[in-house]
């Protein structure tokens, strides 16, 4: 299914490409430098898990997810606990050490979670869900503004998906892929693509946005709240 929204009343975000790949540190951050100790004492709560995986790039003050994390954290940690570790080296990322910060933390993650990813860290998301052994249950996975890599300027092979990921995915209950189509980072066209590779998957092509969501993203917060 695909649904449009247009948001074009909303300022139109022109920040950089950079600014466009990260998230900050703050309450509820695991850094992966560190030991868990923030993250285990979110675990020890009784409310639903939010695990939140941010793009590439500097994470420190309102660069890359780090506005979107705390636009999620205001509406949301009524409801949710929002997990948002910080991955390694977010400005020279590579698969591998965010593999293994990842499995670390998903080792400690409640069943019935629920992942949001942006932009890389959506990547990242799918290709270790598809290639590592992962049994806990997943309540609805958000990709959003994620780039499909192998499409044309997109060649990186250690980011890129087999062919057959979309089989080799546990089960997951619900998949929603959002997407800005005045995002000038990643097009729209790697949502489309995503869309026909995961037929299961709701595709929402939203406007307005850019592809850091500067200024929060209300359909996200209404999605997880109505699941």
């Amino acid at each position: 299914m695909v649904t449009y929204t247009n948001n074009l009343q909303r300022p139109k975000n022109n920040h950089p490409p950079r600014s466009a790949r990260s998230p900050p540190s703050q309450e509820g951050s695991y850094n992966s430098s560190t030991n868990f100790p923030t993250l285990q004492y979110h675990m020890k709560s009784g409310k639903p898990k939010i695990l939140f995986l941010h793009s590439a790039g500097h994470q420190h003050g309102d660069e890359g997810s780090s506005r979107l994390i705390s636009y999620l954290k205001k509406n949301l940690s009524h409801y949710f606990d929002i997990i948002a570790p910080i991955m390694p080296h977010p400005d020279e990322p590579d698969y591998e050490s965010w593999k293994t910060t990842l499995h670390e933390i998903l080792k400690i993650m409640d069943n019935n979670m629920i992942i949001v990813g942006h932009s890389l860290g959506g990547s990242v998301l799918l290709k270790y869900l598809s290639e590592e052994k992962f049994t806990k249950t997943i309540r609805a996975l958000f990709l959003i503004a994620v780039p499909f890599w192998g499409l044309k300027d997109w060649e990186v092979n250690e980011f890129m998906l087999r062919n057959n990921f979309v089989g080799q995915l546990p089960a997951i209950e619900e998949i929603f892929i959002y997407h800005s189509q005045d995002d000038e980072v990643v097009l729209s066209s790697h949502a489309e693509k995503y869309a026909d590779e995961i037929p299961t998957a709701d595709l929402h092509l939203v406007n307005g946005y850019g592809h850091v969501y500067w200024d929060g993203f209300p359909e996200l917060v209404e999605a997880i709240k109505s699941l």
